[in-house]
């Protein structure tokens, strides 16, 4: 044991865990693998539909599909990639964009999943079926719940800074509303607060939400954070999802 004294910057200094393996060409072929398929996925279901995906979506659809088939796809490989690597008994230190990837995943496959239910057992002849509705607020329940389980449980074992903990919060904070929307209890919710103070409150956390990544992921970028090629990936995977659904926001 060495008997030099440690400084005062040595001794609270705390070196970083393990990152990731770097991305390889062998990772590259696994995301484009399921990128590809999520995408054939997406336009099978919207052929099935009644869609031509060749000719009758406007731009807005096919980036809106896209963005979708972009999620579903690099979710799943960060879950493919995560247990091939704990398999190979490689350990990592988990970064905020990991969880990204993995919420934003869930809730891109559960949305796959429902979909694909619909086109299986929807009846053209049928003008209205109750039992879809009902499989689109099971999905809603499940996806937002899904998300806050999954986050709540990274913060739990994890620690992240307090800017993160911040942003993380306002993300459950969202499906948290978005939730309090779908009233699955049929609580008597405008006894408190109205729809539309819900929708204005959900509109304006997921830009908050937005603003806030998109800002902290510059600032590290700008302060050169130790931060691994998967959280960046995942940054700009929330990025793409939250963009997604404002721009069918009518108005705050």
């Amino acid at each position: 044991m060495s008997s030099d004294p440690l400084t005062a910057t040595e001794s609270v200094t705390i070196k970083p865990g393990p990152g990731i393996p770097p991305f390889s060409l062998a990772t590259l072929i696994v995301w484009l693998t399921f990128l590809s398929l999520s995408l054939c996925a997406w336009m099978t279901l919207l052929n099935s539909f009644g869609f031509n995906v060749t000719g009758k979506l406007d731009w807005f659809s096919i980036r809106f599909y896209s963005s979708c088939a972009i999620g579903l796809g690099t979710g799943v490989t960060t879950l493919v990639l995560m247990g091939y690597w704990r398999f190979q008994g490689k350990a990592w230190s988990w970064q905020p964009g990991h969880v990204m990837l993995l919420a934003v995943g869930w809730d891109e496959l559960v949305t796959t999943l429902a979909v694909a239910v619909d086109v299986i057992t929807h009846d053209p002849s049928v003008g209205y079926d109750p039992s879809r509705q009902r499989l689109y607020e099971i999905q809603g329940l499940v996806q937002h719940i899904g998300i806050i389980l999954i986050v709540a449980m990274c913060l739990s074992l994890i620690r992240f800074s307090r800017t993160w903990q911040i942003v993380f919060g306002l993300v459950v904070f969202l499906n948290l509303l978005i939730l309090a929307l779908m009233n699955p209890f049929e609580l008597p919710m405008g006894q408190f607060i109205s729809i539309k103070t819900l929708r204005h409150a959900s509109n304006t956390t997921r830009m908050v939400s937005f603003g806030a990544v998109f800002s902290l992921a510059v600032w590290e970028a700008v302060r050169r954070e130790r931060r691994d090629w998967l959280h960046w990936i995942g940054t700009f995977v929330l990025l793409l999802h939250y963009s997604k659904w404002m721009n069918l926001m009518p108005g705050l």
